[in-house]
């Protein structure tokens, strides 16, 4: 094969590799803004900014690995039960055996009610935790 075919034939594939990727990736609302998975409608996490989702994720990993956060974004998420949107201030966060989002291996649980949590970890063998949105420095003025 001459270094001209080499030379197209690899342009080609990244082409193709860019424009594939994009599709996954693409400003989908049902598609993860990180990596560019289906998004369950229960777990949907969204980085809102202005009243507007800037950003959409498939769980709670996801959403905490995104790179950057604009200055006065917020996290609104769904409640395990009734999968009403909640602001994440207002939730009460659960680790436990059950896990929540299997393809991530993910094992934090959201609710909007504290005691349908605590019989979650009741049931399931949970405990509560902090809430994973809130910066380190503001978890340490918590306590």
């Amino acid at each position: 094969m001459s270094q001209k075919a080499v030379v197209v034939w690899f342009s080609a594939l990244l082409i193709f590799a860019v424009v594939s990727r994009e599709q996954v990736r693409g400003a989908r609302a049902d598609r993860c803004s990180l990596d560019g998975a289906a998004i369950e409608p229960i777990h949907r996490v969204d980085l809102m900014e202005d009243d507007a989702a800037r950003a959409s994720f498939c769980s709670i990993a996801c959403a905490l690995a995104w790179p950057t956060l604009p200055p006065h974004a917020w996290w609104r998420l769904r409640d395990e039960v009734t999968g009403r949107a909640i602001d994440a201030k207002s939730a009460t966060f659960v680790a436990s055996r059950v896990e929540s989002v299997p393809a991530r291996h993910e094992r934090i649980h959201v609710f909007e009610d504290p005691t349908q949590a605590m019989s979650h970890c009741v049931q399931f063998g949970g405990a509560r935790i902090a809430d994973p949105f809130l910066p380190p420095a503001a978890e340490e003025s918590d306590r």
